[in-house]
């Protein structure tokens, strides 16, 4: 047997145990009335496990990513990180293809967190904009 062939059939071991694991389903986390699905629902946890699985979640993002930027303002490695960390936290997302519980869990928390944070930045403007400027109406010229 050549090295050749033992590569190409860790290759085919690897794409047949991608297979196996539980595919992500069609649509967006988050959007179950919208063609997409709950992800809680998806993943039918015991609430404790879940309620543990968002909390270390949020703490791995205020711990490696920014939380006022969605996920695609993140840094590949960083969220490759969160990724791994999460997974030994909870080895059962390796039954997943390609960890998506992990992904979909860090989008949801980032969009939440991201938009907080655009409201808060929005608000904190407001209130510094002199008071004139914040009740002034346009008016158009006839």
């Amino acid at each position: 047997m050549s090295v050749d062939s033992v590569d190409t059939d860790s290759d085919i071991s690897d794409i047949n145990d991608e297979n196996l694991k539980i595919p992500k389903p069609p649509g967006e986390a988050g959007r179950p009335g919208r063609g997409g699905y709950s992800l809680e629902q998806v993943l039918d946890w015991p609430p404790t496990r879940l309620k543990q699985f968002k909390k270390t979640i949020a703490k791995l993002i205020n711990e490696h990513l920014n939380p006022t930027y969605s996920f695609s303002g993140q840094s590949l490695a960083s969220v490759r990180l969160v990724r791994e960390e999460a997974l030994k936290h909870f080895p059962e997302l390796g039954d997943y293809q390609n960890e998506w519980p992990i992904t979909d869990a860090v989008k949801l928390r980032l969009k939440y967190t991201s938009a907080r944070a655009r409201k808060a930045a929005h608000i904190t403007t407001a209130e510094t904009m002199p008071r004139e400027k914040r009740t002034r109406k346009s008016r158009k010229s006839v």
